[in-house]
């Protein structure tokens, strides 16, 4: 057995403590100082704030194109409608309808943005629609049958007696002939132009640059004899684009037989 130690109480001796060295004082923390290229980055939480709002800009972005494009799928925008034609002057005019006559045995072309009227029985008016309030009651186009032996002259549009039909025809080129006498009698007043081609025969051109109440438009006449009676195919034209309406309305004029 060890030989051990004891007190008087029979137990080991106590351990005496050990005082525990002094440790040096500890060096207060310097502050870093950072380097200047660490001094230039943002702070987090602003780079943070500038990637929260790109990413709501970039979303609302792509979202409204996405439904403007699923939109323009199911509702396409609508094409405006093209109804013109162009006729052989180049005059934009609308599709073309054809009237044919055939108690008087004619038959004639003309645009659809003008309203076919049966004005007379000898009478037929085609006028703008809807009639400009400047046009008063003057149709653009029109085409009156005089038989030579009328009983009631008041059912033709602008009538002219045969004795007046005659006198147009005998009368030299750029001569005139006042249809009217007494009031207003100036305004009645047809200068003879040269002669143009009416559906193979040739056919008398009259004018009055001077129509009553007529806003400055022009009254042309063309007189064309044919079965027993003459053809009185006029229009009243207030501009150069509705002259070539009824140079085209005149050409496209022809006989039954």
């Amino acid at each position: 057995m060890e030989d051990r130690e004891t007190n008087v109480y029979g137990n080991p001796p106590a351990q005496v403590a050990t005082t525990p060295q002094e440790q040096p004082p500890s060096q207060p923390a310097t502050p870093q100082t950072p380097s200047p290229e660490q001094s230039s980055q943002p702070p987090r939480k602003s780079m943070s704030l500038i990637k929260k709002i790109f990413v709501i800009f970039f979303g609302t972005v792509c979202f409204f194109g996405i439904w403007n494009s699923i939109a323009e799928r199911i509702n396409p925008p609508k094409q405006p409608a093209t109804t013109t034609t162009t006729t052989s002057s180049g005059t934009p005019t609308g599709q073309i309808k054809t009237y044919t006559n055939k108690k008087y045995k004619y038959t004639v072309k003309y645009p659809d943005n003008l309203e076919m009227a049966e004005e007379t029985p000898y009478s037929t008016v085609f006028t703008i629609k809807p009639k400009p309030v400047a046009r008063l009651v003057f149709p653009l186009l029109y085409v009156s049958v005089i038989p030579d032996r009328l009983a009631k002259p008041d059912e033709v549009y602008n009538f002219m007696t045969a004795e007046t039909i005659n006198k147009f025809y005998a009368l030299p080129d750029n001569e005139s002939i006042q249809t009217e006498t007494g009031t207003n009698a100036e305004y009645w007043k047809f200068k003879k132009l040269a002669s143009i081609p009416v559906a193979g025969i040739d056919g008398v051109v009259i004018q009055n640059d001077n129509v009553f109440e007529g806003n400055g438009a022009v009254n042309r006449r063309i007189l064309v004899k044919k079965n027993g009676a003459t053809y009185l195919i006029g229009s009243y034209f207030q501009s150069q684009e509705e002259l070539t309406v009824f140079r085209d309305f005149v050409m496209s004029f022809s006989f039954l037989q």
